[in-house]
């Protein structure tokens, strides 16, 4: 299975396709998954003029850069009224709507409180609290369910077939398609690191190796914390459900592991992942937060063992 055929499969492809009778003048797709708010996006179009085709002079991508600027608004404020040359109707499709600011979410409300019968915004958002509550307001609400890890392992096995540890893939992913192609397409790196200093780090002067990985290539972080986050919870239901873990490549690791790291050790070791991942948030100082986390992953394993 592709994931193009597993967003065919899923509800909210059926949703659309009900709904593509009276179709809205404004979209407001919500989801974390950038793979999937692109087929929903492009199913709106494709539904709306009837065609599976939607690459057209008519379908406008949005933002020009990183970011939604007002720059961005005004474009689609002043092409809105445009009529289209090869569609019914105009498309604005504009990702990342978040980073908008309120300036310019403010000008795209114009024409949200006075949509062209010309045109169709869609707007693609990983995170509904930053938008302000007068743009959410005027726009049809969609809400993408995460896929389920058997829908994402038959992808995964279709599009990665020489993917190193699929269950590695599926876990971190999280139900979510673009996660689980970059994870695919990454490699397991930073899983395997992680696996291997949760297996090996004992004491303090084994800290600093792994404080100089994780130094050197701090953009991956945040992908450390999770596949931390990730083996700690399969340790923790190892040992009363082994059915239940998801990293299934990796059982006989996690067998190991389940022995140091159980219920009350995960517990306490959890808030120390969440501290490191609001300091990267708050831009904090990557070795502070590395030293921290590596000493406090430490010393709370430490403190269970002795009880």
């Amino acid at each position: 299975m592709t994931g193009r055929e597993a967003f065919i499969k899923s509800g909210v492809y059926e949703m659309l396709k009900e709904e593509s009778a009276r179709p809205s003048h404004s979209y407001l797709v919500i989801t974390g998954d950038g793979c999937t708010a692109e087929m929903c996006a492009e199913t709106i179009v494709s539904f709306c003029e009837g065609r599976e085709d939607v690459n057209s002079k008519d379908v406008y991508r949005l933002p020009f850069g990183d970011k939604v600027l007002t720059s961005d608004a005004d474009f689609i404020t002043e092409t809105a009224y445009v009529m289209p040359t090869q569609f019914d109707k105009k498309y604005f499709i504009v990702k990342n709507v978040e980073t908008a600011t309120d300036d310019a979410q403010n000008k795209l409300l114009k024409t949200l409180e006075e949509p062209p019968s010309t045109s169709v915004l869609i707007l693609l958002c990983a995170n509904e609290y930053a938008m302000l509550p007068t743009v959410r307001s005027r726009c049809r609400i969609i809400r993408p369910q995460p896929y389920d890890d058997d829908t994402l392992l038959d992808v995964v096995k279709t599009e990665f077939p020489s993917c190193s540890n699929f269950s590695y893939a599926v876990a971190i992913a999280s139900g979510s398609l673009s996660k689980m192609r970059a994870a695919a397409q990454s490699g397991t790196a930073v899983f395997d690191e992680a696996l291997k200093m949760l297996l090996c780090m004992k004491k303090s002067g084994d800290i600093a190796q792994y404080a100089a990985y994780l130094t050197a290539g701090k953009e991956k972080l945040p992908e450390f914390l999770d596949s931390l986050e990730l083996i700690l919870r399969d340790c923790m239901v190892f040992r009363s459900r082994p059915n239940l873990i998801k990293l299934k490549n990796n059982v006989m690791q996690i067998k190991e592991l389940s022995s140091v790291y159980n219920q009350t050790v995960v517990i306490k070791e959890m808030p120390v992942i969440l501290r490191a991942r609001k300091r990267i948030a708050a831009a904090g100082n990557i070795n502070s937060i590395v030293d921290e986390l590596l000493f406090s992953l430490l010393e709370e394993k430490a403190k269970c063992q002795k009880l």
